[in-house]
Order: C-alpha cells, then structure tokens, then sequence
C-alpha cells in the first residue's frame, strides 16, 4: 500500500502510520492533521491557533505570552512606559486609562488632564459666591454673612447687633445679611444712620395743643394756662372754681381761666381775702365801714344762750379779722327731747399745733367741764357738723394778743329725739332739707332768718304717690304747707306730683313747714333747699 505517513513492516503486509499533529485516516493510508485547539484550547489561556501537525497560543493587545506558550500575562502599560497619560494612569487587564488628579479632567485626547470648572455646575454648592482656580475652587459669602465651617460651602448670616447693638443708639434691627438701625417713638434717626434725635412735637401746630405745648426728649405734653383743666391731652377747658370756691356773703363768678366773688349793694370784698364779702360798704356814701372800722369797733362777743331757737353765731367782727385777747362763749340749750347741731359755715383761724393759741372748742353739755367734742383751728374749706348727746352745747372762742384772721360763722340748729323735723337757721349759703314719708307720717321743719331779711326756698324735689291723690282736690291729709310762723297764717299748700316754683317769702323772716303723708297709700319724697337774704350781715 501507499502510506501518507510512515510505512511500517508488520509480517505478510504493512502498516501505515502519521507524524506527531496528524491522525490515520479511516482508510488506513491517509494521515490527516489533528485541531489541538478544539480540545481544550490546546491549553491556551487566549487564543489558539492550529497549524499542520501543531497550534501555537496568541495573546490580545495589551497581554504578552508567558514562558509556558500557553498563559496570557497582562501588560502593565503604566509601568513599562507605553502609556501616554499626563497625570495619572490607571492599568486594567488588557489596557490602560488614563485618569486626572480631583480639580481637573481628562482633555479631548483622553491623555492629557486640564483645570475642572466647579463653579460651572451648580455654582459648586456653594450658598453664594463660587471662586475657581486649578485644581480646585473656593466657596465665599457676601458681606454680613460668615462661612458655615462645617461644610464651607452654606453661609450664615451675622448679627450685627449682637456686638455693642451695631452702634445704634436706640434699636438695632438684624436683617439677612446686614442690619438697620431706628429710633424709639418721638425720634428721628440722624445723618449718621446710628444716632437718634428728639422730635421737636411742639414745632408743627403747637403739637396739637390748644394752649401750651411742652417738648420732652422722645415726647411731649399739653399744658393748660391757669385757670383750665386739660381735656382729652390736647384741649383745655375752664374750671369753675366757683364748684370749690366758697364766697362767703358774696356770690361767685366763674370766668375763663379764673373767677371773682361779687357783693350785693350792701357789701364789699375784703381788703385782704377776696372771698368775703363784709357789711356796711357801698359804691357812695360817707357811712360806709372800712377796715379800719371793722378793726376798731367793739364787737359783739358771745355770752348768750340760745334756747331751742335756731340760729347764727360767729366770732367778733366776722368776715373782717377777728380782735386779739377775746373770750366768748355761746351756751345752746334745748328741751330734753332736743338736740343741738352745730355746721361750720365758715372757719379760718391761725393755725398752731395744739391749737394752743387760737381756737373754738366745742364742749359736749352746759360747762368747760364737761368733754369737748372738737378743738379747732387752722382753715377748715369744707362744711363741719358737730351734734351734742343731750340737750346741750358749749362752744368757747378764744383768740391770743397777736395774729389774727377772719374768723368763723356757724349755724345753731335744734331737731327732736322721738321726731322728725327740727329748728333750723337759714343764711346767704343755701342749706338741704330732705325727707322719705313713712306709713302715717307727718315733720315739721322751723325755719328763721336773720331779722329784717326774707327766706328763698328752692324746691329740688316733691313727689307725691298714691291712691288717694286727684287732680281735683287737696287735702292736708296728704300735702306740704308753708305757715307764717308769728302770724300762724297758712301761706300756701302743695300735693302735686312735681316740683313747685321758686319762693321768695319777703315778707316774714321765720317760717314753718309741715309735710303730711297719713294716708295710707300715699308716699311723699321732698328735697328743698332754705337760704335767706338780708339788708345786714349774719
């Protein structure tokens, strides 16, 4: 036979065989080549390559073929120097990359690195202002605002008024990054935007003010002139002293920003105290008192006694200075069912501690020895009532050898015990008499004036309710009537429900009322008032 290969002898016949890489053919004679890389990759680690009779391994780009022909070994590019990178170079199994440093990025050629533009996105994270430079980037803050070192990039505002309040005399106002400074009410803030300065309120329309306007740092206030009260803090309105004053045998008149005490015909004001009004003074004549008179006359000085009749008593010379060196006494007695009411109409004298050198002392009976109930000097401005336990009073005056003033005036009166009712004197200052009617009741008031004057009653209240009332009749059951007390002449009678006219009795100076409620669903509720006038002082 034809052998492909090697003929080997085997007895009667022979025997083909192959060469190492080559197989025998089925048909005995032919050798063919055998594919070591079909089995196993003829043990190559990457790429095998068959030859006739043989293969031989073969690596990729970037791996070199180890000693053994069979294994792939990677080739560090970075470090044998086929690298091309600029900065930093990056060897992976078959290859390389190159990469940059943080702050810079790879170039278009993929080799060369060029600065990275942080700001460029998203302004770097940084709250505000993002500064770039090679290799990196820096975040910063506007001005009134600190860098958050925690991540250096958010910024914090900064109180400026946490230090010495920003400079600011009155407020400082902390705002996003800066601060402003303002002023309290009734200031302005000056050119240096730090210092405060008063508002002068007064400068525009007198601040508002009707009379006086006072500037006051940071404020100001309305101020009256004499004589007004200041109304809702801008207005003035007059005060009628005429409320307080009291214008003793005299009237007052209330004038804008003051007033004056006026005297009838048959006085004058004191030289000294425009608010007394002293007898015996007209504009002509050649009688008339002067003070020097009043000083000089021999006054009337007490030592009487006053039984159950109401009446006036007041030191020596009144309303003019009281003499020096003067003892009086005035002895008020009453029935034993009676008792003795004493008003201070008036009261001025010299003022010691103790009283110890001019005084009225007030004794609750018939003698010095007796307890006193008040020891009195000084100026007493409003009305004083003093009322004995029993049916007696003693009032003492007493005045030293220098220092004198007016003096005083008091009103003497009498009431019952077990009724209603009294006996009352009347004189220039108008004085109340009120009474509530009960179930059957009756009072009985006693009225004198000075002698020669004449009584004024001014009606404030009267009403009269009940069944029994008409308008057709009057009966005394159920009225108020007026006598003449030395005549016992019925003057008038009154039982309407409504208060009568002024009255002005001329010609009686002592009166007596009687109020009568004794039905037995009538109601009486009166409120008067008594005073008199006279052609002489009392």
């Amino acid at each position: 036979p034809v052998c492909s290969g090697v003929r080997a002898p085997l007895g009667d016949y022979a025997r083909c065989t192959c060469q190492r890489g080559h197989h025998l053919s089925e048909d005995g004679f032919t050798c063919r080549d055998v594919n070591e890389c079909e089995n196993n990759n003829g043990g190559c680690s990457h790429i095998c390559l068959n030859s006739q009779g043989s293969f031989s391994c073969h690596c990729p780009r970037g791996y070199v073929l180890g000693a053994n022909g069979l294994t792939c070994i990677d080739i560090d590019e970075c470090v044998s120097g086929a690298a091309r990178c600029g900065s930093v170079c990056i060897n992976t199994p078959g290859s390389y990359y190159c990469d940059c440093h943080p702050g810079y990025r790879l170039s278009y050629d993929y080799t060369t690195c060029v600065d990275l533009n942080e700001c460029a996105t998203n302004n770097g994270g940084c709250d505000q202002d993002c500064s770039n430079h090679n290799g990196g980037y820096t975040c910063s803050c506007w001005d009134g605002y600190l860098l958050n070192p925690e991540d250096n990039k958010s910024c914090i505002d900064v109180d400026e008024c946490s230090a010495r309040n920003g400079g600011c005399e009155h407020t400082c106002n902390n705002i996003p990054g800066g601060y402003y400074c303002s002023c309290q009410s009734g200031y302005f803030l000056d050119n240096d935007l730090l210092s405060c300065r008063d508002i002068d309120e007064c400068m525009v329309q007198n601040g508002g003010c009707q009379h006086v306007c006072i500037n006051s740092p940071g404020s100001y206030s309305c101020a009256c002139r004499g004589g007004f009260l200041l109304l809702n803090q801008t207005h003035c309105q007059d005060i009628d002293e005429c409320q307080e004053v009291q214008c003793i045998e005299g009237s007052c008149v209330n004038t804008q920003g003051g007033y004056h005490c006026q005297c009838d015909q048959y006085h004058m004001l004191h030289p000294r105290d425009p608010n007394f009004c002293i007898v015996g003074v007209s504009d002509e004549g050649e009688d008339n008192l002067t003070e020097e008179d009043w000083v000089n006359f021999d006054p009337i000085c007490g030592n009487t006694e006053l039984q159950g009749e109401a009446d006036m008593i007041s030191s020596p010379n009144y309303p003019a200075y009281y003499p020096t060196d003067t003892d009086c006494t005035w002895h008020m007695r009453g029935q034993s069912n009676q008792r003795v009411h004493l008003t201070l109409l008036s009261f001025d004298l010299e003022a010691v501690r103790y009283c110890s050198f001019d005084s009225v002392r007030v004794y609750d009976g018939a003698t010095e020895n007796d307890s006193y109930l008040a020891n009195m000097c000084g100026r007493i401005r409003t009305r004083f009532k003093l009322t004995s336990s029993g049916p007696d009073l003693l009032v003492k005056f007493t005045s030293d050898m220098i220092n004198t003033r007016p003096g005083f005036r008091a009103a003497v009166d009498f009431t019952w015990t077990d009724r209603c009712g009294g006996h009352f004197v009347t004189g220039r200052q108008s004085r109340p008499i009120s009474w509530k009617s009960r179930d059957g009741a009756q009072c009985m008031w006693s009225l004198k004036a000075p002698k020669g004057g004449s009584i004024l009653l001014n009606f404030i209240k009267f009403t009269v309710l009940g069944n029994s009332w008409s308008t057709r009749s009057c009966t005394v059951d159920d009225a108020l009537e007026i006598y003449d007390t030395a005549r016992r002449v019925l003057l008038t009678r009154f039982c309407r429900s409504s208060p009568p006219p002024k009255i002005h009795i001329s010609h009686s100076d002592h009166i007596t009322i009687v109020a009568r409620a004794l039905s037995d669903t009538v109601d009486m509720d009166l409120l008067l008032l008594h005073s008199s006038t006279s052609l002489k002082y009392v």
